[in-house]
């Protein structure tokens, strides 16, 4: 569990920057729900349609059967960021044929209109990713086809301030996801819950 929390964090810390950016002809800005709320329960509560429209639910194909793998969020039109492990297999890297993202999903098996299914062009794993040692535990997944943003599918902000990350610890993030619950079960509702942030030595020591 704490392996899965460690890149839910890396992701986390995306959702924690409010500084807006222009993506494409219709100047969409990144970070900001399209869907208005009155307010938004946390701790494993039901996040509901449009409420984390950045969220990307990463799947990984076996035949015929999609199997969710991870999260990821969305950056830009084409590009998902990610953990290097949720596309990584024990003998390399996942085949882009083997890997499914669907955006604006809140249920894993519910038909909805807001969801939009995509293939996968290229994975890019950090080239100093170390799946024994758990380090830079990031990657990048190029989409076949670009995104239709949506009040349900927007990018989210990246991180553009200090390089010491020492500035968001202590501070609450905001983890999203289809998370095991606790029977250790993939969750089939999308859901949020708050949570503090540690340091990375923090972090990786909870593991063991």
């Amino acid at each position: 569990m704490a392996r899965q929390l460690l890149g839910l964090l890396i992701l986390s810390s995306v959702l924690l920057c409010v500084v807006a950016q222009s993506l494409g002809p219709n100047r969409l800005t990144c970070g900001k729900r399209r869907v208005k709320t009155i307010h938004l329960v946390q701790n494993g509560i039901d996040a509901k349609p449009g409420h984390w429209p950045w969220h990307a639910a990463i799947f990984h194909r076996k035949g015929d059967q999609l199997d969710y793998a991870c999260g990821g969020s969305i950056i830009d039109e084409n590009t998902i960021l990610t953990a290097a492990h949720c596309v990584f297999l024990v003998n390399g890297l996942l085949p882009v044929s083997r890997v499914s993202v669907h955006l604006g999903r809140v249920h894993l098996k519910e038909v909805s209109e807001f969801v939009q299914e995509h293939t996968v062009q290229e994975l890019i794993v950090h080239p100093g990713y170390n799946s024994s040692r758990f380090v830079n535990d990031i990657a990048l997944i190029k989409l076949t086809e670009s995104i239709t943003m949506s009040e349900f599918v927007q990018p989210v902000c990246l991180w553009t301030m200090d390089k010491n990350q020492e500035l968001i610890v202590g501070k609450t993030g905001t983890l999203v996801g289809f998370g095991l619950n606790e029977q250790d079960v993939v969750s089939e509702q999308l859901k949020q819950a708050s949570i503090g942030v540690v340091d990375a030595l923090t972090c990786i020591k909870s593991d063991r």
